[in-house]
């Protein structure tokens, strides 16, 4: 992946083209910027392989004109749009196209490769130089996805969990080396969970991850805070309950003391509850 970034302010934290699902072909690019300056910095343009695509999230044309179709000798057909080469299908920035001092954007775009060639992103920054990232040629999964991310209700610790055999050596949230202690499976092929502490973050804020794991692999994740959804930890699930770790077990993880959510016994929309015979 070649990443070259020239504005003093901006750079490109991050720029990755992933399948987004096995046998698609479709993908999504994501190019996180970050922000290293003291003022607020916003995003003029976007092009992709020298067209503009404009910085307002949007559909293409050629998208919608796909939803309205016509026969044509017993074939169904979309109408075309003319003019310039097939634009992606949708492309925005999350949280928005300005970046905050010290902080982050990330700008996603979904690109058939098979369709386009174009690998180069540029963004027009005010006041600042082009920054430019080169996409991979082909979309690549990456080796130890995350699979998930909580914040406690306190919103001071952060749980979060990725697929993959090798163990998490390094962790970087938003830019800084983070302290974390990792819960392994017990069962191979389960995820693991990387249990961290943070500043407290507001709903949306964004949290821009960066991982390294034993096998020489990294994982970069850009994702958006949700406070208040509480992370339990479970032991076991039985029949008279769910058993929960140790209070100094589950303290030394980061997890709630009380869970959030407990299971019923029963079953209360299946048929044999209605009918009044449960079990039947």
């Amino acid at each position: 992946m070649d990443i070259a970034a020239t504005s003093v302010a901006v750079r490109i934290a991050s720029a990755t083209f992933r399948p987004v699902e096995p046998g698609s072909r479709r993908a999504t690019a994501e190019v996180v910027l970050r922000n290293g300056g003291p003022e607020p910095v916003t995003v003029t343009n976007v092009w992709l392989g020298g067209v503009a695509l404009g910085t307002s999230p949007r559909v293409s044309a050629s998208r919608l004109a796909s939803a309205f179709t016509f026969d044509v000798g017993g074939a169904t057909v979309a109408p075309k749009v003319a003019g310039a080469p097939p634009e992606p299908p949708w492309w925005g920035f999350t949280p928005s196209r300005t970046v905050p001092p010290g902080g982050y954007a990330a700008f996603r775009l979904s690109l058939d490769p098979e369709a386009s060639a174009a690998r180069e992103v540029v963004f027009g920054v005010a006041g600042g130089a082009p920054v430019t990232a080169t996409l991979p040629r082909r979309p690549v999964a990456p080796r130890h996805p995350v699979t998930a991310f909580a914040l406690a209700s306190d919103g001071r610790h952060a749980m979060l969990s990725y697929k993959g055999r090798a163990a998490l050596e390094n962790l970087f949230v938003n830019g800084l080396p983070t302290a974390f202690r990792l819960l392994r499976p017990a069962n191979a092929g389960r995820p693991s969970a990387a249990v961290f502490d943070l500043p407290a973050a507001a709903a949306g804020d964004p949290v821009f991850l960066e991982l390294s794991f034993a096998d020489g692999t990294e994982t970069r994740a850009f994702l958006r805070a949700l406070p208040g959804v509480a992370f339990d930890a479970v032991a076991s699930f039985g029949p008279d309950g769910d058993r929960m770790l140790a209070g100094d077990a589950a303290a030394s993880l980061g997890f709630d003391a009380e869970p959030r959510v407990r299971r019923l016994p029963l079953d209360p929309l299946c048929a044999d509850q209605k009918a009044g015979r449960p079990g039947a």
